[in-house]
């Protein structure tokens, strides 16, 4: 890839969100996260640069790719899913951590639960808020069916992965009652109150119990953690030093 981004080199750039999950409508946007290696000035004022975008029809993100060995060992499932794009381009020199998503992804459980929770909570808590692009769903719904959506998806894709054992089966929704009731959901099929249902139902069947303790009682894997860090050191510093 020899692509730059105001003079940063583009060195990964994934298609995310909705898409990357199967669970696009007609009206989707494609999503983009983008990654770039830092310059000289970047490193030595200890910043990471970061820029996104918002158009009718694809919605793009700049990061930092010191940001993506941060997030992934956090458990972002909106980084996560950088690693398992269904399509998009990388270059060579991270090959390493495509080739181990499985492993690397799985590194630190306890992170990705704590994540994928929080932003569960995070959702539901926004339902009346809206954004420029979810207001119109409140006034026809009466709240966010797009943040409902991504509330319970969180909780499937964590009953998907102790399914699974799988970080990629967990992040993408084949056809099932699964993805069924996320598309529903987003079209406005339940009401908000169905949808809290869902959510109560979902922790008190299948939290409460085997899952919640098998979660909680995996180990971190620091050997990845410093694999981890020293792949993405190597990386840029081949990047800035040449």
């Amino acid at each position: 890839m020899t692509e730059l981004f105001e003079g940063r080199e583009i060195v990964v750039n994934a298609l995310v969100g909705s898409h990357a999950h199967n669970l696009q409508t007609p009206e989707s946007d494609r999503d983009f996260k983008l990654f770039i290696t830092p310059t000289f000035e970047d490193l030595f004022n200890g910043t990471m640069f970061s820029f996104a975008d918002i158009s009718d029809t694809v919605d793009f993100s700049v990061h930092d790719v010191r940001k993506l060995g941060e997030q992934i060992w956090k458990g972002n499932i909106n980084f996560l899913q950088v690693l398992f794009n269904p399509e998009g381009t990388h270059d060579n020199g991270l090959d390493f951590l495509f080739e181990n998503r499985e492993r690397i992804a799985q590194a630190n459980i306890p992170n990705f639960l704590n994540s994928t929770m929080g932003m569960h909570r995070e959702k539901m808590s926004t339902l009346h808020k809206g954004t420029g692009n979810t207001q119109h769903l409140i006034e026809k719904f009466g709240f966010d069916t797009k943040q409902a959506h991504h509330a319970i998806r969180c909780l499937f894709t964590i009953e998907k992965f102790w399914e699974t054992d799988s970080m990629e089966k967990a992040l993408w929704f084949n056809k099932g009652k699964k993805r069924t009731i996320l598309m529903d959901i987003k079209a406005g099929k339940f009401t908000e109150a169905e949808v809290k249902a869902i959510a109560e139902e979902w922790f008190a069947k299948k939290w409460d119990g085997e899952m919640k303790k098998n979660f909680c009682d995996t180990e971190l894997n620091w050997s990845v953690k410093e694999e981890l860090n020293n792949f993405i050191f190597e990386f840029v510093k081949k990047k800035i030093l040449g």
